[in-house]
């Protein structure tokens, strides 16, 4: 708490290192080239997409003439799927989602609309928005909403691929795509096949083909975002190699954007924050990643893709391949409605809680309610360290030392580096698939990646 206003200390974040303000000044041709330069960066790009209502999955049929058989202002085939699309997120509206270039001036709108070269229109209950991309730098998370009796969300992202390809002046389309992995990994692997309706047997033959040239020829990277497996605190007690609990606290273990359906980042190509290597020798998965490499594999093989890595003796890899690059991308969700929520998940569970003393009037907004989520964090975790002090205290009937601060896998000096940089970040690991080698505890999807040494995805907050 700040003393002289009695109100809550913001947050300090590692993501403010990386991120200062600007604003383009100087003749015009300066002006273009930092136009520019505000525009070449990263964004990830949440989107929702479902079938509209009414169109019944039992009756639907893609081989339709009604789909595959328009051509947009480009000359390109589009779907012609009336599919639902919208952002994730946009509690405020749209508005997120859009850069501010393209309302600043009408020279920063002429640069923003020659820079994101796909323009796709939405469709369905949105028809007033507009998909602005830019392959090269976007990351497009797609996350399908699929429900009874419609048509099956899987089949409907192959049409958005293919449409935003055939939106895309240079006819490429997507080149990184994020997909969730709960949502992916429970269809495709629990009894060892496919998404259901994502094969070509299922699509239109326009989107088979247009599928598999994404999966062969332009796709770069895909990245499987999963979560923690438990709660939604930094505070872990796991046991990676005994079956003695390690507690610890995980202070870079990175935490979910909100709010921002576009948020920039920077693509850092390894985390330099102090402690990481410390973090990731216990990693709790909510998913397994193994199995999510694994329908990758299979999708692709679906499609008729067979890469250099899996060839048969004899066999030839198919002209142009390039092998997209496969990432697990662990985060952790913190809640938006604070402590009520975990509370109850906590006595499900069984663990001891703190008794909830209310909270303070804070402004809206996603740092506001960061900080009031980082102090009940804190209050949890130090309500844990007493209750293991005073409960060990009493099965030894003697005195024991207080659990340190930050768990007992970090020393004293790398936590107290920890303190004076920023090491709470709002972002996205990034680890390579072939990091990931069998789990260290099984029942508990616990994996020891110290070897390796994650990307991060750093947002701008």
């Amino acid at each position: 708490m700040d003393a002289d206003t009695d109100r809550p200390t913001p947050p300090r974040l590692f993501n403010d290192v990386h991120f200062q303000r600007w604003e383009p000044q100087g003749p015009r041709h300066l002006r273009r080239y930092l136009w520019l330069a505000c525009l070449r960066r990263h964004r990830m790009i949440d989107l929702d997409i479902r079938a509209p209502a009414g169109e019944d999955a039992a009756v639907h049929s893609d081989h339709g003439s009604q789909y595959y058989s328009h051509r947009n202002a480009l000359g390109n085939i589009v779907s012609g799927r009336d599919y639902v699309l919208s952002w994730s997120g946009d509690r405020q509206g749209p508005a997120g989602a859009y850069s501010p270039l393209l309302w600043v001036s009408r020279e920063a709108r002429r640069a923003a609309l020659a820079f994101y070269r796909v323009q796709l229109p939405f469709f369905g209950l949105h028809r007033d928005r507009v998909l602005y991309l830019n392959p090269t730098y976007d990351v497009v998370s797609i996350q399908p909403q699929w429900r009874p009796g419609r048509v099956a969300s899987h089949r409907l992202l192959a049409d958005l691929l293919h449409d935003i390809k055939a939106y895309d002046r240079k006819g490429q389309g997507v080149a990184h795509l994020a997909l969730n992995g709960g949502s992916f990994g429970h269809d495709w692997l629990v009894a060892g096949s496919l998404p259901f309706d994502l094969t070509p047997d299922h699509l239109h033959p326009t989107a088979a083909a247009s599928f598999t040239d994404m999966l062969q020829r332009t796709l770069r990277s895909v990245l499987f975002v999963i979560g923690f497996r438990d709660g939604y605190y930094r505070g872990l007690g796991e046991f990676p190699s005994s079956k003695v609990y390690t507690f610890h606290f995980a202070q870079t273990l990175p935490l979910t954007r909100r709010e921002e359906p576009a948020g920039a980042f920077h693509w850092l190509d390894v985390d330099p924050r102090p402690g990481v290597e410390i973090d990731i020798r216990q990693l709790p998965l909510g998913e397994d990643p193994l199995l999510l490499v694994l329908g990758w594999k299979q999708l692709e093989r679906a499609f008729g893709i067979t890469r250099a890595a899996e060839q048969q003796p004899g066999g030839c890899d198919m002209a142009g391949d390039v092998e997209p690059r496969l990432y697990v991308c662990p985060r952790l969700t913190w809640p938006k409605h604070g402590r009520e929520e975990q509370l109850r998940i906590n006595r499900r569970g069984g663990m001891p809680t703190v008794e909830e003393n209310g909270e303070e009037g804070v402004e809206p907004g996603p740092r506001a309610e960061l900080a009031r989520h980082l102090r009940e964090e804190a209050a949890e975790w130090q309500h844990r360290r007493t209750w293991l002090h005073e409960t060990y205290s009493r099965i030894f009937n003697c005195p024991i030392m207080m659990m340190p601060k930050q768990g007992y896998l970090l020393d004293t000096e790398t936590s107290e580096s920890m303190e004076r940089l920023p090491c709470t970040a709002i972002g996205l690991w990034l680890f390579p698939a072939e990091a990931f080698k069998q789990p260290t505890y099984s029942p508990r999807l616990l994996f020891d990646l110290s070897p390796a040494r994650p990307g991060l995805f750093l947002f701008e907050v």
